[in-house]
């Protein structure tokens, strides 16, 4: 504490508080001092170091139950960037809402990050996240749309997304959709010789 005091701006020492509070157990004194952390970074560092700091906030908040609480920060975050978030901001905004079922409110996040950007395309971990709650809202032919940029080509460069986007479907119980996407993998992981062992 006494190092904090003695220069604030140093966020390693907020680092190493707020991991010390986690490993006590302590999870919500732990986010408070995360959340210092990132109030300094905030004023000091880019936008991708930003993200970073979220990124280290968000668990801890989940671990004392105060979700909501990491939810506000990176939404305040986003508004207070008129020319659009960090897409891994986005991302991560993304995957907390969805954890939490908020489908319907990560694809607004989404599709505001989109409009915001019109004039770029959106990221495909994005587009998949989109494709993901399309599909928990009832809009398979939506998700189905944004699923098609995972190409059985290139599937190997996206193992994570296309294992993400088939696991959502065998959760709403979609499981022909699901196999492809899985055999889609397969395939790639035969092309490039590569053995999968099944117990």
């Amino acid at each position: 504490m006494k190092a904090i005091k003695a220069d604030p701006k140093d966020v390693t020492f907020r680092g190493h508080l707020a991991r010390l509070f986690a490993e006590l157990g302590h999870y919500q004194r732990a986010a408070l001092k995360a959340a210092a952390k990132i109030m300094v970074c905030l004023v000091m560092l880019c936008n991708a170091f930003i993200c970073i700091c979220l990124y280290v906030i968000w668990p801890f908040y989940k671990k004392c139950g105060q979700v909501e609480y990491s939810v506000r920060i990176l939404e305040d975050y986003m508004k207070s960037q008129p020319d659009g978030a960090n897409a891994s901001v986005v991302d991560l905004l993304g995957t907390i809402l969805m954890e939490t079922k908020a489908h319907d409110r990560a694809l607004q996040h989404i599709e505001q990050a989109q409009a915001v950007n019109a004039r770029k395309e959106l990221p495909l971990n994005l587009k998949i996240k989109a494709g993901i709650c399309h599909a928990h809202l009832g809009n398979m032919e939506m998700a189905q749309v944004l699923f098609n940029d995972l190409k059985p080509e290139k599937a190997s460069k996206h193992v994570d997304l296309v294992t993400e986007a088939a696991d959502s479907l065998v959760g709403l119980e979609h499981y022909n959709p699901a196999l492809n996407y899985y055999l889609m993998l397969e395939g790639n992981i035969e092309k490039e010789n590569v053995r999968i062992f099944y117990v």
